[in-house]
């Protein structure tokens, strides 16, 4: 399945390659000029807390502090939402938080523009595929990818549900080959719906 998987990728088409490339070069510059922005931030007049709660599929997590995570989740209607969730590399999170996975996630902030506090509950576990190099390989490409590229709080809906379909064709399929499309062709949806196609 391995000469599968490199068949698959030798033929997508390069020139889709270095728009990638350009897409995530051009989502580092714009997070980081929105940087300073995000960390002042603004205090809701109402004194509500703000509160969003929706299902997600993770899609990357970065370590914080001694015991937290940022974690940053795809949903269907409200786009890709970070969070801060605290106690995330303990034992009972550690497995939840893992890319691709599915989870029903609380955020929560009383500060519009920094980052809210998440509660992640699991819905979907795909960590059985921990042991299967390539399809784990697969998973972790394309959500890296979907966060490194997608605005924060921009809904895309068909992409949502066309990373759903490929995560799902990852986990099921028998083999590579049966994925290695449909993770080419993601990719350019992807560059199609940034308006890079």
């Amino acid at each position: 399945s391995e000469s599968s998987q490199s068949s698959g990728c030798k033929g997508g088409d390069r020139t889709v390659g270095s728009k990638i490339v350009l897409v995530i070069l051009n989502s580092f510059r714009d997070n980081k000029a929105s940087c300073a922005m995000l960390k002042q931030g603004q205090h809701d007049d109402t004194g509500n807390v703000m509160q969003t709660t929706t299902t997600a599929i993770i899609c990357a997590v970065r370590n914080h502090g001694e015991t937290g995570a940022i974690v940053r989740a795809f949903a269907a209607d409200e786009g890709m939402l970070a969070g801060y969730v605290q106690g995330a590399r303990g034992r009972h999170l550690r497995p939840v938080l893992i890319p691709g996975n599915v989870i029903k996630g609380e955020w929560r902030t009383k500060v519009s523009g920094q980052l809210a506090s998440l509660v992640p509950e699991p819905l979907h576990s795909r960590a059985h595929l921990l042991s299967e190099p390539l399809a784990i390989a697969a998973i972790d490409w394309v959500t890296a990818l979907t966060a490194a590229t997608l605005p924060e709080a921009y809904p895309y809906p068909r992409l949502h549900s066309a990373l759903d379909g490929v995560l799902s064709a990852i986990e099921l399929a028998p083999a590579a080959r049966v994925w290695a499309g449909a993770v080419a062709q993601y990719e350019t949806l992807l560059l199609a719906e940034l308006g890079y196609a």
